[in-house]
């Protein structure tokens, strides 16, 4: 019991001890700062009482810029913009150039679209994006802590000093309004002027013909200053994409869309002959000898139907007079089909004879009985109708053959001859470049 009297003691000792301490630590920090407050406070009324001094000098030294301390950059507001703008142009003189040496312009070219290509006039029309970079010291606003470009339009433009660079060879050359003029000019804090015109030109093309429609033109577009020679103005291309054209996938040939069948009408007379007149004239050529193999096989054709069709009738015919005629059976056998009259009243019909002897055997022993002058005419009559069956079945023949050979050859030889034209057509256009 004692000792834990005594532990507890010691316990209620060590906690006033702490206590103390604390409220003493605490005094000691109020004290810190309240002092230091009244320090602060002593240092702004010192502060103050100098700033009308420095707000005095700085009014006695601002007609001097080199010299002046950089005031803060404020080109987001509209007013100091114009305000800037106003010191920077203030005695800018428009008719003098930039430096005492060339003049270093920077151009470059972006074509946005080819609107039109007449071979009739040699011409094409262009819309483009011309710009110019070049640095004018005189323009400089270093000064001002906020390096901001300033984006101005073309009225401020015709305040600066420009190279004056034009296409020299052009037709026709306006700069677009939509509705104002659509130039864009940024004056960098180093004087780095850029002037971008959005143009539509006109310009010469001279087209060479003798390969369309595979042929390549080149258009050239010249500009130059037109105001400065290369010894006051220098024109360099742009480092970056100097000239930009669209995409080849945006690119098209109007001559195979319908709704520009009409171009077709513009093209110029090219008396050399064009690659494209060599094309539809074999084409033609093909088509036109197509043309009379079909009227050759169709007129073979219809000549054989004739025939066909008149010895289709001289059977019918033979086979109705036959009924009143009487066969002779001992040379029926060796013939057949051939007509002949006996007693004068109706034909035996014999189709072939095997020689001159039998057909005159068969004459004498039909004509014991007629007189000499029937003899002469039957025979007579008897020899050309043979003949003549004979003739027609070879005419037959021979028509039927030539109109299957005709087909035949030109079957193999129209699709070989295209076929051949076809490769050396291609090789020799699509090889000269």
């Amino acid at each position: 019991m004692f000792a834990q009297q005594v532990f507890i003691c010691l316990y209620f000792i060590f906690t006033l001890n702490f206590v103390q301490q604390q409220k003493v630590f605490s005094s000691q920090q109020n004290i810190t700062k309240s002092l230091y407050k009244e320090k602060t406070q002593k240092q702004q009324v010192k502060l103050s009482t100098k700033l009308p001094k420095l707000i005095k000098y700085k009014t006695t030294t601002q007609k001097i810029k080199q010299t002046s301390p950089k005031p803060p950059c404020l080109l987001q507001d509209s007013v100091h913009r114009k305000s800037v703008l106003s010191d920077v142009l203030s005695g800018y003189d428009r008719t003098v150039l930039p430096s005492n040496e060339s003049v270093v312009v920077s151009v470059e070219l972006t074509v946005q679209d080819i609107s039109t290509i007449s071979e009739i006039t040699g011409s094409f029309v262009a819309d483009v994006w011309f710009s110019q970079i070049w640095l004018d010291p005189r323009l400089e606003y270093w000064n001002y802590s906020c390096k901001s470009n300033l984006s101005l339009d073309s009225s401020v433009a015709e305040k600066l000093w420009t190279p004056n660079v034009c296409f020299v060879n052009s037709k026709e050359t306006k700069v677009h309004r939509s509705p104002s003029n659509n130039v864009l000019l940024i004056i960098y804090p180093n004087g780095t002027i850029w002037l971008n015109y959005r143009v539509r030109v006109s310009g010469p093309c001279t087209f060479t013909l003798s390969q369309f429609p595979l042929d390549h033109q080149e258009c050239v577009l010249i500009f130059e200053s037109y105001s400065y020679n290369i010894a006051e103005v220098r024109l360099i291309w742009q480092e970056w994409s100097p000239v930009t054209i669209p995409p080849p996938e945006d690119l098209q040939l109007p001559d195979f869309h319908f709704y520009n069948v009409s171009w077709e009408t513009q093209m110029n007379e090219y008396t050399a002959g064009k690659a494209i007149d060599l094309w539809f004239f074999v084409c033609v050529s093909f088509i036109f000898s197509s043309l009379v193999e079909l009227a050759i096989v169709g007129f073979a054709e219809k000549r054989l139907d004739q025939m066909r069709q008149k010895k289709k009738s001289l059977k019918k015919q033979a086979i109705k007079n036959n009924n009143n005629c009487s066969t002779i059976k001992s040379i029926a056998s060796t013939s057949s089909e051939s007509t002949f009259m006996q007693n004068g009243h109706s034909p035996i019909v014999v189709d072939k004879w095997p020689d001159e002897s039998q057909k005159a055997a068969l004459f004498n022993k039909v004509s014991r009985s007629l007189s000499p002058r029937e003899k002469r005419k039957r025979y007579s009559l008897l020899h050309h109708e043979s003949a003549g069956s004979i003739d027609e079945t070879t005419l037959i023949s021979q028509a039927d053959d030539l109109s299957v050979r005709v087909d035949s050859i030109a079957a193999k030889m129209f699709p070989t001859l295209f076929a051949l034209f076809n490769a050396l057509y291609w090789w020799y256009y699509l090889t000269r470049h």
